[in-house]
């Protein structure tokens, strides 16, 4: 019975990792839009080029960054893999991601967004788990995206997948402890 249990639980947790990437339409030429009639040509990425673009100039963007830079700026993974330490000065997200990933191209233009918004407030930053695979390793992350919010106290916590931004910045006010 145990060992049912086990197997079941494998092939879900294979079916969400295959299913979590096997959206990339990149290559069959459809393209995102924003849902209304009247925003139709604007995708997340356009929408995200604007925000920018309107925001002063000197906004943090989400910073891609290496293993070397991950301990210096978010915590040392290897000195105690099972008590994290959060070394940030403020709170941040990092997103694990890869340029094969349909859905991590597609979160990208959302924490963009979310990176001049909260620019001050949290640090936001891109981890490429194909150039990066210790990290990954240490960190045992299976499925991509994963966007591993990280608070000032506490212990971090990660979203799978792909979500909206209104269920990324809820994700981000509770696990930050921020009123909303």
């Amino acid at each position: 019975m145990k060992y049912l249990s086990r197997l079941l639980f494998d092939c879900v947790c294979l079916c969400c990792a295959l299913s979590a990437c096997a959206g990339n339409n990149a290559g069959s030429g459809q393209s995102q839009t924003s849902g209304s009639a009247d925003n139709a040509s604007e995708t997340p990425l356009t929408e995200a080029v604007t925000a920018m673009s309107q925001a002063p100039s000197g906004v943090s963007k989400v910073k891609e960054i290496s293993q070397a830079q991950f301990v210096a700026l978010v915590g040392d993974y290897n000195s105690e893999p099972s008590a994290f330490k959060f070394v940030g000065q403020r709170p941040a997200i990092v997103d694990f991601n890869a340029e094969w990933c349909g859905p991590c191209r597609r979160l990208a233009p959302i924490l963009e967004e979310l990176a001049v918004e909260y620019a001050g407030r949290v640090d936001f930053y891109s981890v490429n788990v194909d150039d990066n695979p210790e990290i990954t390793q240490a960190l045992r992350i299976s499925s991509i995206p994963m966007v591993l919010l990280c608070p000032m106290n506490g212990t971090p916590q990660s979203i799978v997948g792909l979500y909206p931004k209104d269920e990324i910045v809820n994700a981000m006010n509770y696990v930050f402890g921020w009123k909303k």
